[in-house]
């Protein structure tokens, strides 16, 4: 099921039971971009009372050109160890195949609000976005190839749909190739990130 308001642009997609990602479009962004979301209808109680959960989710979302790069970055992640406070966090780490490419998704457990499998209220503040990201970044430094790459709220939906409207103004955060920062005309806002990899600070 998909149903598109026609002024907004705003898509609602049914990607499982009772499960819907809704898509708006942020036409005032240069580029172009959109903003994800997952509603989630669950029933509770005796008498089944129905409930909508909105869930948004931070995770990692990474490009990459080839299976053999795809296949080596699940390896590297799920090989990680994301620990806060003392606390070892897991990992989801899963891979999607599109026509020329192929996603990459991490997803730290608990990492979000509304998640109808639980949110971690440690791994939902601000303080723990930020540390979290970093930790990210440092992975990145050291993964194996891949095109792009980037952590934060709904990053892998970004990967899913927008991904063709990275332009030479970045995104914060994320990590490209120097195959791809060339592509873009080697925007100079775009700083090195590891050996053949450039990034766009998350800070102004």
């Amino acid at each position: 099921m998909s149903q598109t308001n026609r002024d907004t642009g705003t898509r609602i997609d049914e990607i499982g039971d009772g499960i819907y990602r809704i898509n708006t479009p942020v036409r005032e962004i240069p580029g172009g971009f959109s903003f994800n979301q997952i509603l989630v209808d669950v029933y509770a109680g005796p008498y089944g009372v129905r409930a909508r959960l909105m869930a948004v989710y931070w995770n990692l979302g990474l490009c990459a050109r080839t299976s053999a790069d795809a296949d080596a970055c699940i390896v590297f992640f799920r090989k990680r160890r994301l620990v806060l406070d003392d606390v070892e966090v897991a990992l989801e780490v899963h891979c999607s195949e599109r026509a020329d490419e192929w996603l990459v998704g991490v997803w730290p457990r608990g990492m979000s609000h509304g998640s109808p499998s639980g949110s971690d209220p440690r791994l939902t503040t601000d303080d723990a976005h930020a540390r979290i990201a970093r930790i990210f970044d440092q992975w990145l430094r050291e993964a194996p190839p891949f095109r792009a790459a980037f952590f934060g709220g709904e990053a892998f939906d970004f990967f899913l749909d927008d991904a063709e409207s990275i332009d030479a103004e970045g995104i914060r955060g994320l990590v490209i190739d120097e195959a791809m920062w060339v592509s873009l005309g080697r925007p100079p806002s775009a700083e090195p990130a590891g050996p053949g990899r450039f990034a766009w600070p998350r800070t102004a």
